[in-house]
């Protein structure tokens, strides 16, 4: 409910929808290889487990669904990544901190950090997804 909140929201300021509307983002399966072993090490988790999606529409960052399925259980992450560091390190800051005073307000912060086979960073949160939140 709080996207959807949001999103009216802002629409109500603007004029536009500033959340993007999920039926027009582009869903591309990408091979499990691609995801960076950075990423994997923070997940602590192998890409035989792992697969990604692209996710959201990219501006200055590339953000994606991070899957993994292991024993059966599927866990579900969001991940940006980007070149600009010190823009993930504050994200990651202040999630964390919005987070502890109100967890239903944003995504978990996981990780956030240098890419290994890259120059880029990322960051990694817990995934909500925007198509069930709005629907509440």
């Amino acid at each position: 409910m709080t996207a959807k909140l949001l999103r009216d929201w802002e629409c109500s300021l603007s004029g536009d929808e500033v959340l993007p509307n999920v039926d027009d983002i582009p869903l591309r399966s990408l091979p499990s290889k691609s995801l960076d072993p950075a990423i994997l090490g923070a997940l602590s988790t192998d890409s035989g487990t792992t697969t990604i999606e692209a996710y959201g529409q990219a501006s200055s960052t590339i953000p994606s669904k991070v899957i993994i399925t292991k024993c059966g259980n599927i866990n579900t992450y969001f991940l940006k990544t980007g070149s600009d560091a010190a823009m993930f390190r504050g994200e990651f800051k202040s999630l964390n901190a919005i987070h502890a005073a109100v967890p239903s307000l944003c995504p978990s912060p996981i990780a956030h950090g240098k890419l290994s086979n890259s120059p880029g960073s990322f960051l990694l949160t817990e995934f909500i997804d925007i198509e069930k939140t709005s629907d509440a």
